[in-house]
């Protein structure tokens, strides 16, 4: 597998580039980048043999394509390779970033070891005193704060949606309260939201009072239009 399996293709400098070339040479120019960037060195031999066989041609479809695609590159006449500059700086910023990553990974590895290395002597003390409230007189209590319910007269309410149940009167009151929305249709929308908090009913009156505000705040202007004329000039 190569080193880095993701070849970053810009393809509005590629285009640029490369306008004049027909579909032949840009497959062949195609393949010998994605096989210059799997290499260690980012490089090509100087071999036709191989780059015709890398650019899936035979050798005299090679030595038409050569001239123009080989033109992209820049032969190392010490080391006789070929090179194309923009391939090779973006190998090197990808391998300057991820030295950085590895770098910064490191460092945080050992400063968060150092923290638990720390916090572990204290973790696990066989006497440590029993927190107040308990955790289970505290679901207790929530459960039994969130359950408590409105009752009106003979047990009978106005309405009623799983955690959520009202009796006439307040739930005449918070239609007063909230006249531009649908007091219900929130509440049923909400319900699952509601049976998570301590006090459902304080919650529930939050949720009223932000969607009645929402829906009497007024609308936010709309931003003027260019002015006729103004993107093209006005004619004379």
């Amino acid at each position: 597998m190569a080193e880095f399996p993701a070849l970053p293709l810009w393809t509005d400098a590629y285009l640029a580039d490369t306008r004049h070339l027909n579909r032949d040479q840009h497959g062949a120019y195609l393949l010998l980048l994605m096989e210059a960037w799997r290499r260690q060195d980012c490089s090509l031999p100087d071999n036709d043999e191989i780059l015709a066989t890398l650019a899936c041609a035979s050798p005299e479809e090679w030595a038409l394509l050569k001239p123009v695609v080989m033109a992209f590159w820049t032969f190392d006449k010490r080391r006789k390779v070929w090179r194309q500059k923009r391939l090779c700086s973006e190998r090197t910023f990808l391998d300057r970033k991820r030295v950085q990553n590895r770098d910064k990974a490191v460092y945080r590895w050992k400063h968060t070891k150092k923290q638990y290395a720390v916090a572990m002597p204290n973790a696990c003390q066989s006497n440590a005193p029993t927190p107040t409230p308990t955790p289970t007189e505290e679901r207790e209590e929530r459960k039994k704060d969130n359950n408590t319910v409105l009752k009106g007269k003979n047990g009978a309410y106005a309405f009623q949606h799983g955690c959520v149940r009202l009796t006439e009167e307040h739930l005449e009151k918070w239609r007063a309260a909230f006249p531009h929305i649908s007091v219900t249709g929130t509440l049923i929308a909400g319900e699952p939201w509601l049976a998570r908090q301590v006090s459902w009913f304080n919650a529930a009156a939050g949720l009223l009072d932000k969607r009645e505000r929402e829906a009497t705040k007024p609308p936010a202007p709309k931003p003027a239009g260019p002015r006729r004329g103004s993107m093209l000039g006005n004619r004379r």
